[in-house]
């Protein structure tokens, strides 16, 4: 009984554990975007700073699938 009552009290604690930081949107601004092709639509893009280190993605992603930076 001890163990269950241990296991449940550990699933909710954890529960509440966040797994990312999300980035600040309310400084951000909407601009209108620059055509690439003469053919796509204009649209709007939603501008925002992200916190994160530049290359911090890339790292990952080269981490993850171990490509050594190909």
């Amino acid at each position: 009984m001890k163990i269950t009552l241990l296991f449940l009290t550990l699933i909710i604690v954890s529960s509440y554990t966040p797994l990312a930081i999300a980035p600040d949107l309310e400084n951000g601004k909407v601009i209108k975007d620059k055509k690439i092709k003469h053919k796509l639509p204009n649209r709007h893009t939603y501008v925002f700073t992200d916190i994160k280190a530049v290359d911090e993605f890339y790292h990952y992603v080269n981490t993850k699938f171990q490509l050594d930076h190909q």
